[in-house]
């Protein structure tokens, strides 16, 4: 008696066809456990013999490869400009002659995630970076080493050639490895076993199948036989009877001869399922990926969507990111000198655009009930780094939508359990006195829904004030812009040739932008306004006539006048200077100039928040100061400090209710002191009173 093919599974440790998957598994990882920590197959063959890794590194490569190479660089007031056109950021469009920019960054992230590092080969035409190349090995590379610096060069030996690069000739990136610094580990390193083992079991599959899926099978003779008849006769049997052409066919035995098989291999079993997912799974698993992602497993259109965002979330964005932050750290100051830095779109993938709107939908609610900042909102939902501006920094709430916090904002949010404003016709229903003398009783021991009912009569006379200045600011920065626009024509008329034009140096923010002569023209605007807002409280407190010339009243009204028409109209100044110097830097040519002062200052987006902001600071500061004077006028001994009632009270105004001399000083939270509420944005007031003094 003997067996054909039984030695061959008794070799491999295998009894029955039934258990045969769990038998094969073992006996296989139990061989390779022999050499822990081995690479079996190198990277280059493992990308091209695993089907799991291919799919795995096409998936992120490819995915980042499509992705538009945004250049920006800082303005002066914190947004990003594009400069991605500019003659020395042409590589992240065109990196060399025989490759796309889709081909060079599909092989470069390709090569990261095979071999574990990534090194461009950079070609300078004098300071302008020509071309960069991305086609090294990792096998064709020694790098050079020394104490002081952790890299000192390259040395790239190909087609039997030795070449040595300095580190300005390399860009390399490479994933961590703590093991062999500076080389890198890549995800093919911790996933090696499985992708051994992975390409055994097809090899003992492929084997299996030319067997017929056949395992084995008995000759039986009651002869006498040598080992050359065995051979002969295996050799034989084999040829005639297996793999799957011969199946079905009739066996002609030599006499005396008997043929028994046994439990034959269904195809399934034939392919050892188990296995097979437990290391497509732990390959994909290296890579940061799930089998879901592919479609494959037990995929449905929700869970292959999910995986794929979480792809993006846990994967290719971090990928992206450490690509990114290595460029702009060591490629993009060699590059140029505009602190410029590069950043992947990713506003044209789909899968992140459901997710995006679900965020920005939070982020906006979180926005509209004062909860986050503008700055937030750009930071974790776009990606754009914050501006520097206290305004980006403030929450805003829908009742004002300006600034919540900060001394250049809204009031920040203080007590929550204030009334909600009148009505337009409630608040005019509130008496106002004409002389508050005859009210003293009432502001005796005032309680917090008297100080209520005091700040909603003295609001709603101030918004009138307010709306009206507004309007006349919105007009006045609309002939701000129409002025420059035409001082710029005129110097574009006054240069000879066309080329000229282009030119935007000898512009000074003094050509276009008379600060003097908008100072005077601001005066005249907003004086009537603020001698209204001033006189119309300041009567509230003093008996008998107001005289207008006196010195006291005129010296008050005219610094305030005074102090706002040079800071509005110093901050404008300020932004256009921005635009000229980033004009010069960008080489912008004068139509470009006034398109962007007018995006960058006189925007309506741009201007109707400062008109609000504006009107709002000087009409309720106005009004204190009126009250402030009147009070002192009027004869009033004490005066108490009443905090907003709108939930936009910055922190350090939380002293409402507080008692102090009428020429003394309200101490606020922070420790500084006030004669009145007087910051900008102003919403607290003060009033005449007959308690005593708090503090």
């Amino acid at each position: 008696m003997f067996k054909i093919i039984d030695d061959i599974n008794a070799g491999l440790g295998i009894t029955k066809a039934a258990p045969v998957e769990k038998d094969f598994a073992s006996v296989l990882r139990s061989y390779y456990d022999q050499f822990e920590g081995i690479d079996f197959i190198d990277e280059e063959t493992s990308y091209a013999k695993s089907v799991w890794v291919y799919l795995c590194v096409n998936f992120i490569a490819s995915n980042i490869a499509r992705l538009p190479i945004d250049v920006a660089r800082k303005r002066f007031d914190g947004e990003d400009v594009d400069v991605s056109d500019h003659p020395d950021f042409r590589i992240f469009k065109s990196p060399n002659a025989w490759q796309t920019k889709y081909d060079f960054i599909m092989e470069s992230v390709a090569r990261l995630l095979i071999q574990g590092e990534m090194y461009w080969e950079l070609q300078w035409n004098g300071r302008r970076l020509d071309s960069v190349f991305a086609d090294w090995r990792r096998e064709e590379v020694k790098i050079l080493r020394g104490k002081d610096r952790p890299i000192l060069g390259f040395e790239r030996t190909y087609a039997g050639k030795k070449q040595t690069f300095t580190p300005e000739q390399v860009f390399f990136i490479k994933c961590f490895n703590p093991f062999n610094n500076p080389h890198g580990l890549g995800p093919i390193s911790p996933a090696a076993k499985s992708i051994s083992i992975e390409n055994a079991v097809f090899d003992y599959i492929r084997q299996l199948q030319k067997q017929g899926m056949k395992l084995s099978g008995v000759l039986t003779t009651e002869n006498t036989i040598n080992r050359a008849d065995i051979i002969r006769l295996e050799n034989t049997f084999n040829k005639m009877y297996s793999s799957a052409r011969n199946a079905g066919k009739a066996a002609v035995l030599p006499k005396g001869m008997d043929f028994k098989t046994i439990d034959c291999m269904s195809m399934r079993d034939s392919e050892f399922p188990f296995l097979k997912k437990v290391d497509r799974e732990e390959i994909c698993a290296a890579y940061g990926l799930s089998i879901e992602v592919f479609g494959l497993g037990n995929t449905t259109f929700a869970n292959k969507e999910a995986a794929r965002r979480q792809a993006w979330d846990d994967t290719i964005i971090p990928l992206m990111t450490k690509i990114e932050a290595l460029v702009n750290k060591s490629l993009m100051p060699a590059l140029s000198d505009q602190d410029a830095f590069i950043k992947f779109n990713t506003s044209g993938v789909e899968i992140l655009k459901e997710d995006r709107s679900k965020k920005v939908k939070d982020y906006v609610a979180g926005f509209n009930t004062g909860a986050l900042t503008p700055n937030e909102i750009r930071q974790e939902v776009y990606g754009l780094d914050p501006i520097d501006d206290d305004a980006m920094n403030s929450t805003y709430l829908p009742f004002s939508v300006t600034p919540a916090n900060g001394d250049d904002a809204d009031e920040d949010r203080g007590e929550t359990d204030a009334a909600p404003l009148p009505s337009p016709a409630v608040a005019r229903a509130l008496p106002a006195a004409k002389n508050a003398l005859a009210l003293a009783p009432v502001f005796k021991d005032t309680t917090y829904d008297q100080r209520t009912r005091i700040w909603r009569a003295k609001i709603a006379r101030i918004d009138r004030h307010e709306d009206l200045f507004n309007r006349k600011m919105k007009s006045f920065f609309r002939k701000q812009r129409r002025a420059v626009n035409d001082k710029l024509n005129e110097i574009a008329r006054s240069r000879s040739a066309a080329a000229n034009t282009k030119d935007p140096h000898g512009i000074s923010v003094n050509d276009i932008f008379d600060i003097d002569f908008w100072i005077g023209e601001l005066a005249k605007i907003g004086e009537p306004l603020i001698v209204d807002a001033f006189l119309a409280s300041m009567e509230e407190w003093v008996t008998g006539d107001i005289e207008i010339s006196d010195s006291i009243v005129i010296d008050a009204i005219g610094e305030r006048v005074a102090n706002m028409s040079r800071f509005i109209n110093d901050h404008t100044g300020t932004l256009i200077q921005g635009v000229l110097r980033d004009a010069t830097i960008e080489n912008l040519g004068i139509p470009a100039i006034a398109r962007r002062i007018k995006d960058s200052v006189f925007d309506s987006s741009i201007t109707d928040v400062r008109a609000r902001r504006i009107a709002r600071t000087e009409a309720v500061g106005a009004s204190n100061n009126g009250t402030q004077v009147g009070l002192v006028r009027g004869g009033w001994e004490r005066k108490i400090w009443i905090t907003s009632r709108d939930d936009n009270v910055r922190d350090h105004h939380l002293i409402d209710g507080q008692v102090v001399p009428v020429d003394g000083m309200f101490r606020l939270v922070d420790g500084s002191r006030r004669e009145y509420p007087n910051d900008i944005n102003e919403r607290c007031i003060h009033h005449g009173t007959r308690q005593p003094v708090t503090i």
